[in-house]
């Protein structure tokens, strides 16, 4: 179920509200394309703070992704581990690949966008984002609507936005739904999101947050199981 663009708390990266039902942290940095091919660098970034499965899933990048692949696990396992109460980090992977924390209630998803990276945490399952930057020539929209709105959506498509909101929000609800794009992008058509017990929200941009860090327009959506009542937008400080 889609609902309308949903408010946010704004906070400074020492803040750590606690999870509750109905509360999301959604925290966020600007992490540089990566132009440091340093060995050393990724080195020491990847040995101290990257679990024995993300340092494999490191060797597998190409040296123009390694350190930014690097610096967004390891941004994820820092917010993770606020809210693991000094238990270890261990992932696991659901039967079509999506990650979760072993032997913990808390749901995450990430996503990230050039050099945009955001990260979800919640208590309640299932959890999706999505960031989607407005980029695409005027041909791709074109052909992309064709498939994936409805003919009302294509009927009402007025503003160069509201391709971007709406292909963010649909992103944002297969994530949640454990689907992913293992169906296709044809599946993405709005009626099917008709089924099932999910809520999917825009999430607002000001001159306060990431609107201003961004250059390029942004639409970002979050998709959970149970009505959002409380989203906490905090800034996370990354180290280059």
């Amino acid at each position: 179920m889609f609902q309308s663009v949903i408010n946010c708390n704004h906070l400074n990266a020492d803040a750590s509200p606690p999870l509750s039902p109905g509360v999301i942290n959604l925290y966020y940095a600007i992490i540089d394309n990566n132009t440091d091919n340093d060995n050393t660098t990724q080195q020491q970034l990847a040995s101290v703070a990257l679990t024995q499965d993300q340092w494999l899933k490191v060797r597998e990048k190409t040296n123009a992704t390694r350190l930014q692949f690097i610096k967004q696990r390891v941004m994820l396992n820092q917010v993770l581990k606020r809210h693991l109460a000094g238990l270890e980090l261990e992932f696991q992977r659901g039967p079509v690949g999506k990650p979760s924390v072993k032997n913990s209630a808390i749901e995450f998803n990430l996503s990230h966008c050039a050099e945009i990276m955001m990260i979800a945490v919640s208590d309640a399952n299932p959890l999706g984002l999505d960031i989607c930057q407005h980029h695409f020539s005027a041909a791709k929209v074109k052909r992309l609507s064709q498939i994936c709105l409805t003919s009302d959506e294509l009927h009402r498509q007025n503003a160069p936005e509201y391709f971007y909101d709406r292909w963010a929000l649909m992103e944002s609800w297969l994530k949640a739904s454990g689907v992913g794009w293992v169906k296709g992008v044809r599946e993405l058509a709005s009626h099917v999101f008709d089924s099932g017990n999910l809520y999917s929200y825009l999430i607002p941009l000001t001159n306060h947050d990431l609107a201003q860090l961004s250059p390029k327009k942004l639409s970002i959506a979050l998709t959970a199981q149970q009505t959002i009542k409380q989203v906490n937008l905090i800034h996370w400080p990354i180290q280059h």
